[in-house]
């Protein structure tokens, strides 16, 4: 990765902690994040790559909640890649920390860290 990309991924990172979520919550985005910065590691982004490599991986998700969520995610996280100076506006917690406990439960291995 770029040493822009690490940084860009920090900043969500961080404003993850700053909005002081629960752990697995942010475990949770902070996993699925890094997935999509490994995905996008060698594109140069625009909205419309961006949205074909969400699109690629969503028949790799076992449940809809689990796409619904992988794709909350990568909504926010895109601001972060772009740069946008207000990218932690986008974050939005609603509905956890239920929503990725439900996650987590339909993808047993991912909080093992498999």
């Amino acid at each position: 990765f770029s040493r822009q990309q690490i940084a860009m991924h920090e900043a969500y990172e961080a404003a993850l902690f700053g909005m002081e979520a629960d752990d697995d919550v942010t475990a949770l985005r902070v996993k699925i994040s890094k997935t999509l910065l490994y995905l996008t590691r060698d594109e140069d982004l625009n909205p419309a790559q961006y949205r074909a490599v969400i699109d690629g991986m969503l028949p790799r998700l076992n449940t809809e909640r689990t796409r619904l969520y992988f794709v909350t995610v990568a909504r926010e996280f895109y601001h972060f890649l772009m740069g946008d100076q207000n990218a932690q506006n986008q974050i939005t917690m609603a509905g956890e920390p239920q929503a990725a406990g439900a996650v987590l439960q339909a993808n047993d291995g991912w909080k093992k860290g498999s």
